[in-house]
This record gives structure tokens, C-alpha cells and sequence, in this order.
């Protein structure tokens, strides 16, 4: 038996053996080379430069080429061979760059993988030389030709590629809602590829994005000439502050494929450009949305104490679980606050409570929709109340202020009065029945005090004594510990509380981990639209908690000053808002698979995670 593993494991190793060796051979037999059209040139020419791989290659990584400027590439070229039995296959990357002032530079090996071994081309030396005065103004001719042709593209495409952008109201208050549309214009005749660029940031408002999973063409007539408009993005739009706010506009970079006029002129544009037998040309154009500017007034002056800022039409509801309850039983208070307007940023209403009534933060249920007419619905705040004292309480009338759009005024709401009656519980409080508040006994509701008996009736249980016993000791300290933790703790909930910002940055972590998982969940549904708007909320969520920003203040440029700031690293800085454009510019893609998404997911992970601890090394 031994001797056949034995024998067994002498033929796995040679196996493996064999097949380094054989790999190894392979990897000897490749021919990776950087070739070019020539190693001497004049400043402002153009060289094209060559990667040639005689195997299959992956993994192509170009070098820096430092010193010139890519004007094209890498054009990839792959070809296969099937000759007398063999086959083989070869690939190439080819590049066209221009070359800068007079010197030598190097040009430095590419790098590509080969059955998993990395596998480098050769370096190139390049002699840029100061160019004759004949070469000098045939350069200053060709690059002013280029120049007046690049203007011409730019009018000609300016007038064919353009985006737009619309709201169905230009003039509101604060809080009211608006609708912006942004739409894309291309003429059929033209020939190009199209990405996002720059998406708009809504500065002061809130706002509630509806993009396009995939551009959907449809044909419009403007001026007279036929169309392919496609829908981009439209957005639910709610201003925060009053004066006149700015829509950004929203860009696109396009490369723009048009025939060039080889040579001849033409009094007519389309004829340069759109003529027969001649060169194609490609031109980079950014075609971008103007800005839109939105006039938002200041609610009117004055508003009810209980005002906190709803705007719309609205009605409110409130009631009681119950009436009849005994101390230390809990009542549950709900108020649901329901109709068409700001509901998502309407806040918890102020409950006045008898001191002798303790609540807790209310749990809020969002039942409220938002969509191209607005945002409508309902929302509900749960107040759970524990009584201590018994007796009969009066709670409310609850009240609840909003502007109403329609009458251009502020509509105070009031609830019905609530009787909450109290009996004794199990527990030791006092049996006084209390009515309302009487004068007899207020200090005493207040501070919580309880009746003290003076005197008390023990049975002798065996002969050990608990005096000076570890147990009368623990009973001593212990109480004292607990108190101390729990002075300590309120203490600390009480300055969270205290300090909105405090509190907003001590949570912001765990919002943020909390949007992930739930892009984690559209990320296994494979929900792309959704993935991204909670990838995107949870980064931008996480900037203005930690860092205490306002949302509508929130720009790319105040998050990053505020990051370094705070000795947060420009790469990691940089990284944060990165993967934040990804997030907006790849809705647009369709043809981004699941690995993109698994790839951001992670990025954003990792970037919280980094700056986060950034945090705690500086304290």
C-alpha cells in the first residue's frame, strides 16, 4: 500500500513538474514588442506606437507615455491562424501620440499576462528635435486648419447634439415641490458615442431623482427639422431656502464621427461635413443643459409656535390606544399627518406631557409616495407614554400647523382632549388619586417621591446574620454602581440630544451601513436603478451627518474641503467623490453587468470604513 502512494505521489509531481516547464516554454516563446513608425521626429508631430503579442494575452496595461499626448488608442487588433494543423492566435495595440518640446524621452515596456505570468515589451527612446522654419509654419498652418475646422464641428454638432432641461414651475416657496425634466437632442444624421460627464448637484434642495434605466429614442420636430430625443432624468425637486436657486446643468461627453472635405471647400457646412468620398474625422464635443434658474420665496412671517415647516395640503389624526390603564402600563399615542406635500421632511410634533408621564422617541412609519406629480401619502409618529402616578389626565389638544399652497396661508389643526385614567399597578406607588393637578402633592409628582413605611416585619430565618455578609456588602455597593452608569448614560443620551450635530455624527456610520445593506439587497435582486440611489444617498448621507454640513449646502467642493479639514486624505477624498459620479454616471450605461455593482458596492464600503477610521485615529 505504501509503495503505491508512494508511486502515485512520484507521478503527481512530475506532473506538476512538467507542466511548470511547459509553461515556462511557453512564456520563452513570447514576443511582446513596442515597435514605432520613427524614433526621431519634430516637436508638435505625431508618432504611432505599436504593442504586438504573438500569443493571447489579458490584463493589457499601456506606460505612462510621460511627455506626450495621446491623440488616439489604444486601437486593439486581434487575429487568429489555423496552418497545417496549428493554430495560433496574435493581438496589438496601437496608439497615435503627438510629442511635446525638443529632447530625448523614453517611452516605457507595456505590461500584459500571458497563462497568468506577466510578461513586458521593450522600451522605446524617442529623439524630439527643434523643427526646421519651413516645418514650423507648415505646423502653424496645419494647426490652424485644425483649429478652423475644429470650430466649424463645434457650430455645426452645437446645432445638432444639445440637452435641455425644463420645470413645470419656475416661481415657489419653500418647501412647495417642482418637477425638472432633462432631455437630449441628436440629429439622425450624426455618428456618435455619448457618456454622462457631470451630473447636476441641487443645491438647496431636496430632491428625489426618476432616471431612465436606458435611453429610450423617440423622434421630435424642432424648427423644423427632425429629432432623436430621448428623456434623461427627471427629478421631484423641493427647495429648503428662499432666493433664486440654480438647477446645474447636466453634461455629456461625446465623440462625434463626421466626413471631413478632403481638400476641397464648400460654402455649405453639411457639405464639409456630410459630403461623398471623404475622410472621417472624429471631434470631442461636450454638449451640456443651460442652467435654470428657480425663484423661491420665503414662507410669510411669523408663523404658529407649533409650525415646523410642512407645506402642502394636509390633514392630521391622532389618537389613543386606550384610556383606562394602570401605572407602569404603557399608551400608545399615534398621529398620522396625511395628504400631498413635504411629508418625507415634516418632523415630530412636540407632545406636551404631565411631568408624571414619561415618553420615549417616537417611532415614525413613512407611508408616503413620491413621483413625477409630487410627493403624497402619509406619515405616523408612535409615542409610547408610561404613567408612574396614579389619577386622571387630560392630554392635548394636539396641535399641528402647516401652509397650505392652495389658500396661501398657514392652517393651524387641532386634535380632540384625551382622559387617560389611572389606577394602581402591582408596584408600590402612592394610592392618592390625583385630577388634573392639585396643589396638594405637586413638588412631590414632580421629583417622583413615594410614601416611606417607618416601620417593618422580618421573620427570623435560621441563625446566619446578612449584617457583614459578602451579600450585605454587594446590596451596598452595587445599587451605587448602577446609579453611577445610569447618571452617566443619561447624561450622555441628554447631550446627544442636545446637540443635533453631535448626534447626527455619532449615527452617521450606522445610516450609512444601513443604506448599504439595502443596496446590498437591490444588488442580489439585481435592481441597478435602486443599487445606485442607495449607494449614492448612503455616501452623500454620510458626508453631511459626519461632517455636519447641511444638505443644502452639500456640493462636491464643500464636502472636500470640510474632509481635509478634518485630516482626511485628498486620495481618500477623492476616492469618496469618485465613486459617487460612478454611481450617477453609470445608470446610463446598459451595458454595465454585475461586477460594476459588486465593484462599487465594495468601494463604498471600504471608503466609509477608511475615512471612519481616519476619524478615530485623530481623536
Amino acid at each position: 500500500m505504501y509503495k503505491k502512494l508512494k508511486n502515485k505521489s512520484w507521478l503527481i509531481t512530475n506532473i506538476l513538474i512538467l507542466i511548470i516547464i511547459y509553461s515556462n516554454v511557453i512564456v520563452a516563446a513570447t514576443q511582446f514588442t513596442a515597435t514605432v513608425d520613427r524614433n526621431s521626429v519634430s516637436e508638435g508631430e505625431r508618432i504611432q506606437i505599436t504593442f504586438s503579442l504573438n500569443a493571447d494575452g489579458k490584463g493589457f496595461k499601456s506606460p505612462d507615455f510621460k511627455g506626450f499626448t495621446v491623440l488616439q488608442g489604444p486601437s486593439t487588433s486581434n487575429q487568429m491562424q489555423y496552418v497545417n494543423g496549428n493554430f495560433s492566435k496574435s493581438m496589438s495595440f496601437t496608439y497615435i501620440l503627438q510629442v511635446g518640446s525638443k529632447g530625448k524621452y523614453k517611452i516605457n515596456p507595456a505590461q500584459i499576462q500571458v497563462n497568468n505570468q506577466n510578461v513586458a515589451s521593450n522600451a522605446i527612446d524617442i529623439t524630439v528635435l527643434e523643427p526646421s522654419a519651413a516645418q514650423k509654419a507648415q505646423s502653424q498652418q496645419q494647426k490652424q486648419t485644425e483649429k478652423t475646422l475644429g470650430d466649424q464641428a463645434n457650430k455645426l454638432i452645437s446645432q445638432n447634439l444639445f440637452v435641455r432641461v425644463s420645470a413645470n414651475k419656475n416661481t415657489v416657496v419653500v418647501g412647495d415641490q417642482i418637477t425638472a425634466t432633462y432631455k437630449i437632442y441628436r440629429n439622425p444624421q450624426i455618428n456618435l458615442t455619448l457618456e454622462p460627464s457631470k451630473a447636476p448637484i441641487f443645491n438647496g434642495f431636496w430632491a428625489q431623482d426618476f432616471d431612465e434605466k436606458a435611453a429610450k429614442w423617440e423622434i421630435e420636430v424642432v424648427n423644423g427639422v427632425q429629432f432623436y430625443v430621448a428623456t434623461i432624468k427627471k427629478v421631484v425637486l423641493i427647495p429648503q431656502q428662499s432666493g433664486k436657486l440654480t438647477l446645474d446643468p447636466f453634461e455629456f461627453k461625446a465623440n462625434v464621427k463626421l466626413e471631413v472635405n478632403n481638400g476641397r471647400r464648400s460654402n455649405d457646412p453639411f457639405d464639409d461635413f456630410f459630403g461623398r468620398g471623404r475622410q472621417y474625422k472624429e471631434f470631442p464635443y461636450v454638449a451640456k443643459s443651460p442652467s435654470l434658474t428657480i425663484n423661491v420665496s420665503p414662507l410669510p412671517k411669523n408663523p404658529p409656535a407649533d409650525f415646523n415647516g410642512a407645506v402642502g395640503q394636509l390633514t392630521m389624526d391622532a389618537w389613543i390606544d386606550k384610556s383606562k390603564v394602570k401605572t407602569g402600563e404603557p399608551v400608545t399615542l399615534k398621529v398620522k399627518i396625511a395628504g400631498s406635500g413635504n411629508l418625507k421632511l415634516v418632523e415630530p410634533l412636540n407632545i406636551q406631557l404631565p411631568p408624571t408621564i414619561e415618553s420615549y422617541d417616537p417611532k415614525v412609519s413613512d407611508n408616503t409616495n413620491v413621483d413625477l406629480s409630487g410627493m403624497s401619502g402619509n406619515k405616523v409618529f408612535e409615542y409610547i407614554l408610561i404613567p408612574s402616578i396614579v389619577g386622571q389626565y387630560k392630554l392635548g389638544p394636539i396641535g399641528f400647523t402647516y401652509y397650505d399652497l392652495s389658500k396661501k396661508q398657514y392652517v393651524s389643526l387641532k386634535s380632540k382632549e384625551f382622559i387617560i385614567t389611572i389606577a394602581q399597578g402591582d408596584g408600590t406607588e402612592s394610592s392618592q388619586i390625583i385630577s388634573g393637578v392639585k396643589k396638594q402633592g405637586i413638588k412631590s409628582i414632580g421629583k417622583d417621591i413615594r410614601f416611606i413605611k417607618l416601620t417593618s416585619k422580618f421573620n427570623q430565618k435560621g441563625k446566619s446574620s446578612l449584617f457583614g455578609s459578602l451579600t450585605f456588602y454587594s446590596m451596598l455597593i452595587l445599587p451605587v454602581i448602577f446609579f453611577i452608569l445610569f447618571v452617566y448614560k443619561r447624561k450622555k443620551q441628554d447631550d446627544l440630544e442636545g446637540n443635533h450635530s453631535l448626534l447626527r455624527r455619532s449615527a452617521a456610520t450606522k445610516v450609512a451601513l444601513k443604506r448599504l445593506s439595502s443596496a446590498k439587497t437591490y444588488l442580489s435582486r439585481r435592481d441597478k436603478n435602486k443599487f445606485y440611489e442607495e449607494v449614492t444617498k448612503a455616501l452623500w448621507g454620510y458626508i453631511s451627518d459626519k461632517l455636519s454640513i447641511p444638505t443644502s449646502d452639500l456640493t462636491k467642493i464643500s464636502a472636500k474641503e470640510a474632509l481635509l479639514i478634518n485630516n482626511i486624505t485628498e486620495n481618500f477624498a477623492d476616492s469618496l467623490l469618485k465613486t459617487i459620479d460612478e454611481c450617477e454616471f453609470v445608470r446610463y450605461a446598459p451595458n454595465q453587468g454585475d461586477s460594476e455593482m459588486e465593484r462599487l458596492y465594495k468601494e463604498a464600503s471600504e471608503i466609509i470604513a477608511e475615512i471612519e477610521q481616519s476619524f478615530r485615529g485623530a481623536k
